[in-house]
C-alpha cells in the first residue's frame, strides 16, 4: 500500500511510464480532456493524433507488433469506441498487445443518461481479453496495471478500460500496487527428453505437413530449418498478420483451403500433421473432419490455447516455440548426422 497523496492523473502516467509506455495513439474528445490536459505535466509522453479511431488502433497495433511491446490507444467514449471496434477485433485475432481506453462521463452525471456516454464495457467485450470500468479512484492503479499485464500474457490480446473523467482530478489516499511482472521471461522450453518421444516417428516418416499459425512468427528461421530436416510441406493459416515462413521456399505450399472437406482431401496424402501455433480453422462449413483419422497430429504452442480445441492431438507440447524448435532441430541434426556415418 502507498500513502503518498496523488491524483488519478498522476498515477495514470506514473504506471504507464513504469511499463515503458510513453506513446498514446488516439482521437480524443471532451471525455478525454483530463488525460489530454495532463500531458502538459508529462512532457516525456507523446500523443499521436489520428483522424479516425479505427486508424488509431491500426497504427498502435503496427507499433506494438514492430517493437514487441504493448501500446496504449485512447478513443472518445461510446461513439469513438464504436468506430474502433473493427480494428480492435482485428487486433484480437492477431493477438496484439493493446490497452484500449475510452473516456466515460463524470460518474455523478451518468444517472442523467448523457448523450456522450454508454455501456462501453458491454460494447467492446467480445473483442478484448478483459473489459472493465474503473468505478473508484483507488482502483485505477491496480486495474490499469492489470490491463497492461493481461494484454501481454499468452495468448496476447487487447484489453479495455473505461475511465470516468472525474477519476483524473480526484486525490487518492491509498492504492494497491500489483507491480510489473517479468512478462519477457520465456515460457518453458520443450526438453530433449520430451522431443525424443516423437523423434523416431519424425525421422522415419516421409509424408509430413507443417501447419504454421501466427504465434510461430518469431521462429521464422528455425521453421525453415525444421522443414528442411523433415523435408515437410509447409502451409500457413489464412488469418495471420505476421510473416511466418519464406513464401519463396521450395517447401512452402501456400495457404490452407477454406473448408474442412478440402482440408481432409489435402491432408489425406500425409501421415503426420505438425501444427505449430494456436490452431487452424476453416471459413465455410462442410460436414467433414479436417484431419483424416489416418493422420497423426503433433501440436506445439506457447500456451494451452487451441490445444485439443477443434481436433484431437496425439502428441501435445506447450512451451516457447522458437527455443523449443531449436532444441528439436539440434536433435534432428544429431540423428541425421549419425545415420549418415
Amino acid at each position: 500500500m502507498a500513502n503518498k497523496k496523488l491524483k488519478g492523473k498522476d498515477l495514470f502516467f506514473e504506471i504507464l511510464r513504469k511499463n515503458g509506455i510513453t506513446k498514446i495513439f488516439g482521437n480524443p474528445g471532451t471525455t478525454e480532456m483530463p488525460m489530454i490536459n495532463a500531458l502538459n505535466e508529462n512532457p516525456d509522453f507523446e500523443y499521436i493524433l489520428n483522424l479516425h479511431e479505427s486508424a488509431a488502433v491500426g497504427v498502435a497495433a503496427g507499433y506494438s507488433m514492430a517493437l514487441n511491446k504493448p501500446a496504449l490507444v485512447n478513443v472518445h467514449t461510446y461513439s469513438g469506441l464504436s468506430n474502433a471496434i473493427c480494428n480492435i477485433f482485428n487486433a484480437f485475432l492477431a493477438e496484439v498487445s493493446l490497452i484500449i481506453t475510452a473516456g466515460q462521463q463524470h460518474q455523478k452525471f451518468l444517472a442523467f443518461n448523457p448523450t456522450l456516454s454508454g455501456p462501453l464495457t458491454e460494447l467492446v467485450k467480445t473483442s478484448v481479453k478483459s473489459s472493465e470500468e474503473v468505478k473508484h479512484n483507488y482502483d485505477l492503479p491496480i486495474m490499469l496495471q492489470r490491463a497492461i499485464n493481461l494484454c501481454q500474457q499468452n495468448p496476447k490480446s487487447p484489453t479495455f478500460l473505461s475511465l470516468p473523467l472525474d477519476l483524473f482530478e480526484e486525490e487518492i489516499d491509498n492504492y494497491h500496487d500489483i507491480g510489473i511482472p517479468n512478462i519477457k521471461t520465456q515460457e518453458g522450453i520443450i526438453s530433449i527428453d520430451e522431443w525424443k518421444k516423437i523423434i523416431d516417428i519424425l525421422i522415419n516418416t516421409n509424408d509430413i505437413a507443417i501447419i504454421i499459425d501466427q504465434e510461430a512468427h518469431e521462429a521464422f528461421n528455425e521453421l525453415i530449418t525444421l522443414s528442411e530436416y523433415l523435408i515437410a510441406d509447409v502451409y500457413n493459416t489464412f488469418f495471420i498478420n505476421r510473416q511466418v515462413f519464406d513464401t519463396s521456399h521450395y517447401l512452402y505450399k501456400g495457404l490452407l483451403p477454406f473448408t474442412a472437406k478440402e482440408h481432409n482431401i489435402l491432408f489425406s496424402k500425409y501421415k503426420i500433421i505438425f501444427i505449430i501455433g494456436k490452431q487452424f480453422d476453416y471459413l465455410i462449413y462442410s460436414n467433414e473432419n479436417s484431419i483424416p483419422e489416418s493422420c497423426k497430429v503433433i501440436h506445439l504452442n506457447n500456451s494451452e490455447d487451441g490445444i485439443n480445441y477443434n481436433f484431437k492431438t496425439d502428441y501435445t507440447f506447450v512451451g516457447d516455440i522458437k527455443q523449443s524448435i531449436n532444441t528439436l532441430n539440434n536433435l534432428l541434426k544429431d540423428k541425421i548426422d549419425l545415420s549418415c556415418n
